[in-house]
């Protein structure tokens, strides 16, 4: 969570009930593990989509689709109930995942042909159109190249040309046809799970334009590196430790946000750590930190680090003379970046959930607007998304899910510990009155 005003608390103890202390601290994140909706309830299937709805492919391509099932709620299926497959002509099954099917496209296509991939679960059907095109199809469109790498989930291209094209989506696997662009500068902006985000200005002409996103194997993901610190006694806490890293570098690298997390790890004599209280909960983090056994002089903290500092609990401060301080019951808070430390996620470990870790990063990725980050309120978002505010549910599926506008602004806000490298962050605005930067829901459509 990030900081936001704080109000006055109570000081009475709560059961898995945060919501006194979460009043004060609106960007630390919660403990509650469920979502708004009765524990005792199993979803509901009530629609399927096959992702992306359209994909170029080049002939012989090999890729990957995926059926987006979700419920009454809005949360998506990590494996739809009875999915199954039917395939279009000039397509061949090669294997399936829980929710995905891996195809190969016909090697010689006389012609471009259009064919399809649909999903059926029970009552609930969808379909996907794939477009095989034929060498030379392109003719003279406009069109973008990528990698045809084996297996992979399709390239996604969002243009923002001007007046005239606002968050086109183009999926595609070796070439995709953007049409005829005339006119109109803007910039094209490329996610992949296996690549680097990539943002490329461009200016549309009269004639053939190619936007050329092929890059040189294995592959150009950005690997910023962090450093875990143990700063807890709670026994096994750095293997656990590890295993929430793990599970936050496979969010962040199959959402498309281009990144491949790596880690290194310290410890230090550890404990509780107590908040400050008003609006800067992170105020004194660095005596605090040191009070916990790091060493003033680590050299992992300064001013554009990272560093997890995983503690007993975190708690607020008593309230009165001979009180104690009492939990906040918070799974984790993010304080704002310092200009001689750079970023702390302070982590608890008595309350942290399986996607504390990667939620937290999340914040310290950018994601801290409206609402600290949080998308609980927001339309179009679940409890499935990495940044609801709560972990888990009855369904056994919790949040792991970046849409692609929170995926842009991993890489491009201006709150980001880690933008993409040689241009300007981008103040992407809570009210989205910016632009150049896609509504926070844009997904894979």
């Amino acid at each position: 969570m990030r900081p936001v005003a704080a109000r006055p608390f109570s000081a009475h103890p709560k059961r898995r009930s945060c919501l006194p202390i979460l009043l004060i601290f609106m960007h630390g994140c919660g403990c509650f593990y469920t979502a708004d909706r009765p524990e005792v309830e199993a979803p509901v299937p009530s629609a399927i989509a096959v992702i992306p709805s359209t994909v170029f492919v080049v002939p012989g391509a090999e890729f990957v689709m995926r059926a987006r099932m979700v419920d009454e709620h809005n949360g998506v299926y990590a494996e739809p109930p009875g999915l199954d497959w039917t395939l279009g002509s000039h397509l061949t099954e090669l294997s399936r995942g829980a929710d995905s099917i891996r195809v190969k496209a016909a090697s010689v296509a006389p012609s471009t042909v259009t064919t399809s991939v649909q999903a059926n679960a029970g009552t609930q059907s969808a379909e996907a159109k794939v477009i095989i095109l034929k060498p030379g199809a392109a003719g003279t469109l406009d069109s973008s190249l990528g990698d045809n790498r084996a297996g992979i989930e399709p390239d996604l291209l969002l243009i923002d040309n001007g007046p005239a094209i606002d968050d086109s989506q183009i999926a595609f696997v070796g070439i995709g046809l953007l049409g005829n662009l005339v006119g109109n500068s803007g910039k094209v902006w490329r996610f992949a799970n296996d690549q680097a985000f990539e943002m490329r200005p461009v200016s549309f002409q009269a004639s053939k334009d190619i936007v050329d996103l092929r890059t040189p194997p294995p592959d150009d993901l950005r690997r910023p590196s962090y450093t875990i610190w143990i700063a807890t006694t709670v026994w096994g806490a750095e293997a656990l430790a590890l295993v929430d890293a793990r599970l936050a570098a496979t969010i962040f690298r199959h959402q498309r946000t281009g990144l491949a997390l790596q880690n290194t790890s310290a410890t230090a004599l550890g404990g509780r750590y107590t908040l400050a209280e008003g609006d800067a909960p992170c105020l004194g983090v660095w005596a605090q930190l040191q009070a916990l056994g790091i060493p003033a002089n680590a050299p992992s903290f300064k001013a554009e680090s990272l560093n997890v500092v995983y503690v007993d609990d975190l708690l607020v401060p008593p309230e009165f003379d001979g009180a104690l301080p009492i939990s906040t019951e918070l799974t984790g808070y993010t304080c704002p970046r310092d200009p001689t430390i750079g970023t702390v996620i302070l982590m608890s470990q008595n309350w942290k959930g399986t996607s504390s870790l990667a939620h937290e990063l999340g914040h310290a990725f950018g994601l801290h607007e409206p609402d600290g980050g949080h998308t609980n309120a927001l339309e179009g978002f679940s409890y499935t998304n990495m940044m609801w505010s709560r972990e888990g549910d009855a369904t056994g599926f919790s949040r792991r899910l970046f849409t692609l506008g929170q995926a842009f602004r991993i890489n491009l806000d201006d709150h980001s510990w880690h933008p993409y490298p040689g241009v300007t962050p981008i103040d992407c605005d809570v009210l989205e009155k910016n632009r150049s930067c896609p509504p926070l829901r844009l997904d894979v459509r």
